[in-house]
């Protein structure tokens, strides 16, 4: 059932199915802006206009290209809408374009198509609080016996299926969060690639988008690269795992919320962190403990909620933030059940055409599974050694050596 609220709160928003839409910090405009003279936007945001420069760059938040000042000395500003690249020559009046984003203080909606627009622009791969580099910290600073040389992907889903399957018209099918990557599909166009209309090079390959320039260029991926601390790199061994065959994706039949949650493995308005763990899993268990302290965000008096085109996305210096109790659990609690632990590795699809033969046939690598050495060499039991025989390399020989170490 919806719920009736005095005061918007950006950081939960109710729907009449009483789901929870989050809200996450957006880029915020540095000081310095570029002005271009002999230029108009063409298309606005609405017939608002400032009367200071200053009110302008306060209200230029997600979606806004510019500020558009007719005269170029004021005082009536109105915020562009139209792509920075699609500026009209006008003589006599001027735009004013902001320099690079970083994330900061303002807050929106992430599964609204303008902010995640905008967010993915920022640094936010660098921040502290991004959940990807946190695992992949914890992760790594654990012994060698617990766990050696893991990788982590974070993904978030936020693509649901609009339109027709003739004409599939999802506003965020381009949005698909994968880190690290080079690009990811815009789902809308890549569905029902390899058919007869298909004329680029994705026609026979969904994850071409891996193998993408920065910035990407094919007309099947997205405008956005993933790459930060870790930088995204199109090898077996760094690649998103694939967890779906081509035919699989192609039989998604146009649906590209569907296609998505195959190519993406993760459910809709979902954020999933893929770990692999080099070693067998033998007898090993992997849980997950969390602790956090919820945030409400109380408007503050004399300051009004946002409306209209951007209620979705609040300043929050007209907040005030409060904390909550900590709240700690873990992967087996269930009330509530914020995060679940599941094991994938043997969901896994080797693609032929991408890295050759033999194919491989994932599984899990449980005690029945493991060999000593992998059968690949002889085990010291004095030192926990492996000599591994010719053509063979690593700690435990499962590793095939390159064709020019062994002298071919």
């Amino acid at each position: 059932m919806p719920l009736t609220k005095k005061k918007w709160d950006p950081e939960t928003k109710s729907t009449s199915k009483c789901s929870v839409t989050p809200f996450i910090a957006n880029p915020i405009r540095e000081q310095d802006w570029t002005k271009s003279a002999d230029k108009s936007c063409g298309e606005f945001f609405d017939s608002k206009q400032y009367t200071t420069f200053k009110a302008a760059k306060a209200a230029c938040v997600a979606g806004c290209t510019g500020i558009f000042d007719q005269g170029c000395n004021g005082p009536n500003f109105r915020l562009c809408k139209t792509a920075a690249s699609s500026f009209a020559s006008t003589s006599g009046s001027c735009i004013y374009t902001p320099p690079p984003l970083r994330a900061d203080t303002v807050l929106g909606n992430v599964r609204n198509s303008d902010f995640l627009d905008s967010f993915y622009q920022t640094n936010f791969l660098y921040d502290a609080s991004f959940i990807g580099e946190q695992v992949n910290n914890t992760l790594k600073s654990l012994p060698n016996d617990l766990i050696r040389a893991p990788y982590v992907w974070t993904v978030y889903n936020p693509v649901e299926f609009k339109g027709t399957s003739s004409s599939p018209t999802s506003p965020n099918a381009d949005k698909g969060f994968l880190y690290p990557a080079r690009s990811v599909p815009d789902f809308d166009k890549a569905v029902g690639i390899g058919g007869s209309g298909s004329n680029d090079k994705i026609s026979s390959n969904w994850w071409q988008c891996h193998a993408e320039p920065n910035p990407p260029t094919s007309k099947y991926c997205s405008k956005y690269p993933f790459s930060g601390p870790s930088d995204a790199t199109d090898a077996p061994k760094y690649r998103f795992p694939i967890f779906s065959t081509k035919a699989n994706l192609d039989g998604a039949n146009q649906n590209s919320g569907l296609a998505a949650e195959r190519y993406l493995n993760c459910g809709l308005f979902s954020t999933c962190v893929f770990i692999r763990i080099q070693s067998p899993k033998g007898g090993k268990k992997l849980s997950l403990n969390y602790h956090y302290k919820p945030a409400h965000y109380l408007l503050k008096e004399g300051k009004a909620a946002p409306t209209g085109a951007n209620s979705d996305i609040a300043d929050l210096a007209n907040y005030d933030v409060v904390f909550g109790t900590e709240q700690r659990g873990n992967d087996q609690s269930s009330s509530p059940q914020i995060v679940t632990l599941t094991s994938v590795g043997a969901n896994r699809k080797w693609v032929r055409q991408l890295d050759g033969d033999p194919v491989i046939a994932y599984r899990e690598g449980t005690k029945a599974d493991l060999h000593a050495c992998s059968r690949r060499g002889l085990c010291d039991y004095d030192t926990g050694k492996c000599e591994c025989f010719f053509g063979y390399m690593g700690h435990s020989c499962h590793t095939r050596t390159p064709s020019k170490k062994q002298g071919l």
